[in-house]
């Protein structure tokens, strides 16, 4: 069994804890997805210094992770060593916290805890300097991010805020200079921060449901040249404006049920998808 690399225990409904990891030194994928009952994961997953895969997607009864989940960090001189790259656990449903240990997994890209009861993230999420992919979908008790994602700006890609509490972003926010994919869909954020217009790589803003979302969308929203998707459906902004029209690589607007939007500026002529009230759509074909 030493040579294993990929141990598959999904839909193990019956398993209450895991099997200690001890024999297994390179397994580098570990799949527990669908082990509803599970409670109780090994400490001895620690030791897996070749696991590059770790899935926990929809074990709904577990509500903590160990602590030596952080010494899945390869030691600096070991050659051809690997390191954990993927942490899923979508859809822990009793999952309470992530250990502070987090943030020993300097080589994690993704890291997923949608649909979870954690109700803060750890000050050491900034460490993951090679995390691409955040994604914090319904996860309703977190209230804020930590400043110490701005520490992330050299790698992280895609965050996923949807669904949260959060009502504000953090000022280092602004330092996410690689972020292409923001959804923050069903968030309490009242207003765009200014700084959200400086992330110039920034490819699709997704912001539907944010009823508290109100106002004027600002001029400097020109600064992002290269957005696809722009979605603020259901939210109470009042206006667009007429520096939409230079966003020559728009494709896809969509303001439906937009109440407070009365009328529209020149669009760009690139677009593909544009979702409006039938007031703005008869308005727009009489121009």
């Amino acid at each position: 069994m030493e040579q294993l690399k990929v141990l598959n225990l999904a839909s193990c409904t019956d398993l209450l804890e895991s099997p200690t990891f001890s024999s297994f030194p390179n397994l580098e994928m570990l799949i527990l997805e669908r082990c509803a009952r599970l409670v109780h994961l090994d400490p001895s997953v620690g030791g897996l210094k070749k696991l590059l895969c770790l899935n926990l997607k929809s074990c709904t009864e577990l509500n903590k992770l160990p602590a030596e989940l952080g010494a899945l960090k390869a030691l600096k001189d070991l050659r051809d060593s690997k390191e954990l790259e993927t942490l899923c656990a979508s859809n822990c449903l009793s999952l309470s916290f992530l250990p502070h240990s987090i943030e020993h997994l300097t080589s994690l890209s993704i890291l997923s805890v949608d649909n979870s009861k954690i109700a803060k993230l750890p000050d050491g999420v900034g460490e993951l300097v090679k995390l691409r992919c955040l994604s914090l979908r319904n996860c309703r008790w977190i209230q804020e991010l930590p400043e110490s994602i701005g520490r992330l700006g050299s790698s992280l890609e895609e965050l996923d805020i949807s669904g949260t509490g959060i009502s504000e972003l953090p000022d280092s926010f602004g330092n996410l200079q690689r972020l292409r994919v923001l959804k923050m869909d069903y968030c309490f954020i009242s207003v765009f921060p200014s700084f959200i217009w400086h992330l110039r790589s920034l490819e699709e803003i997704h912001a539907s449901s944010c009823r508290n979302l109100e106002g004027e969308i600002p001029g400097d929203i020109r600064e992002l040249i290269n957005v696809r998707v722009l979605r603020l459906r259901h939210s109470a902004i009042s206006s667009l404006p007429p520096e939409i029209k230079h966003l020559s690589k728009l494709e896809t607007l969509d303001v439906l049920h937009c109440d407070m939007l009365n009328e529209l500026p020149a669009l760009p002529s690139g677009l593909v998808n544009v979702h409006l009230s039938p007031e703005l759509k008869e308005k727009l074909s009489n121009r």
